[in-house]
């Protein structure tokens, strides 16, 4: 039996499967990575459910939702909606529109689950996300935002096994992948996480990449008071309070190039973009024909998830309509590129060889190519020179230089079509 040692670390997403599974508590988070803190009983259950390891989307998808029929590029769906909160204040204080928070918050309302398993901030440490399980609506509602940082979510499984209460989930595309696989293996009994509410992720980042904001913002972390991510009007950005009353923001668009800088190794093979393994999958939605106070691109994969949807929005708790799959996939084709189709090119460069039991799209020439460079570009982007290099500029110009950089790319794909 493989046990905790026989796992490559390189290949560690940090969703923190392995530390809430271990029936010893012999793992603890070490940085960005798990630790063996204790004696090991060689029982395999790290090793077998570690979904940086090894993610089998095909049996996945015939445990899950029964259906061996998806779509190449954001899986299984039963159907495809955009909305957001009618609750203007949790509409505002959302990354997006709201849908997370307000479905949560239906949840709690109606007694559909005893707690939310979500990611706050830390009230010591305000520039640090930490896993929470929030009861009320308060904490739910305090809970709200992306948070652009890895945290092992899956962790908190450990906290919840020996009790006999239900809860909802908010995590990303990896920590489903070992929330399913647990489940798959009967490791994790299906009633205890009734619902898995899913968020897209293009890219996630180190806490290094939070570190360097902060420090280009020339705030000490001891005068924070609060931090937010996605903070002040849509589609917000890096948002920090002081002790002093000041207040500094950097847009969103002005700091999407850390993306390159502090990524995971492993995280660059994930071809999830659209969280396939949720109940209800929610991202952003890019569409300037609508009002810009955020709204949410909303896939429900599972009848469970569209049933609370629909109760929800009958109740007037959040509006919601139906959306084509183009006009989705639209509004994400930049990240569907990257996640769908750059990933063959990647992980044919890369050392790091995970098991991915799925169908790859094939690419064309101009793709192999646009693919190729982008990977170098990750390569520069994060070695130690490239760092310096980029260092020197500020976050605007960099901010800018990338957004024009995305418009010609974008402008090219329309002319081809």
């Amino acid at each position: 039996m493989k046990d905790f040692t026989y796992i490559d670390l390189d290949l560690c997403l940090f969703c923190g499967t392995c530390i809430g599974i271990c029936p010893v508590n012999a793992l603890a988070p070490d940085g960005i990575k798990p630790k063996l803190v204790g004696k090991c009983i060689k029982c395999g259950s790290c090793y077998q459910n570690c979904p940086g390891i090894e993610v089998s989307f095909d049996k996945l998808n015939r445990a899950v939702f029964r259906s061996d029929t998806i779509d190449s590029e954001i899986g299984h769906f039963k159907k495809i909606l955009i909305g957001h909160s009618c609750n203007e204040f949790v509409r505002k204080r959302a990354s997006s529109g709201g849908i997370v928070t307000e479905v949560l918050l239906y949840m709690i309302r109606k007694g559909l689950v005893d707690g939310v398993i979500t990611v706050g901030m830390d009230e010591n440490e305000p520039w640090k996300a930490k896993v929470n399980i929030a009861k009320g609506e308060e904490e739910i509602i305090n809970s709200a935002q992306s948070k652009y940082c890895l945290i092992p979510v899956n962790s908190i499984i450990r906290k919840i096994s020996n009790d006999d209460l239900t809860y909802a989930m908010v995590g990303l595309p990896c920590h489903f992948h070992g929330i399913r696989n647990l489940q798959m293996n009967n490791l994790l009994d299906k009633d205890k996480i009734k619902f898995c509410l899913g968020i897209f992720c293009g890219f996630n980042m180190k806490p290094e990449a939070t570190d360097y904001l902060i420090k280009k913002m020339n705030v000490e972390k001891k005068k924070i008071k609060s931090l937010e991510f996605r903070g002040g009007e849509w589609p917000g950005g890096f948002l920090i309070k002081d002790s002093e009353g000041k207040v500094k923001f950097i847009p969103k668009h002005y700091y999407n190039y850390l993306n390159l800088m502090f990524v995971q190794k492993r995280c660059l093979l994930c071809p999830d973009l659209t969280n396939e393994m949720a109940d209800i999958s929610v991202g952003d939605f890019w569409d300037t024909h609508l009002d810009h106070k955020g709204w949410s691109s909303i896939i429900v994969r599972t009848e469970n998830g569209g049933e609370i949807l629909k109760k929800a929005f009958q109740d007037k708790n959040i509006f919601i309509k139906d959306c084509s799959l183009d006009e989705l996939k639209k509004s994400h084709d930049h990240l569907i590129d990257y996640k769908k189709k750059g990933i063959v090119t990647r992980l044919k460069k890369s050392s790091l060889k995970p098991k991915l039991h799925m169908k790859f799209q094939s690419l064309s020439l101009s793709q192999k190519i646009g693919s190729s460079i982008f990977f170098w570009i990750i390569v520069i982007f994060q070695s130690g020179f490239g760092r310096f290099l980029i260092g020197i500029f500020p976050i605007s110009f960099l901010g800018n230089l990338t957004q024009k950089m995305r418009a010609l790319i974008i402008s090219l794909k329309s002319k081809k079509v």
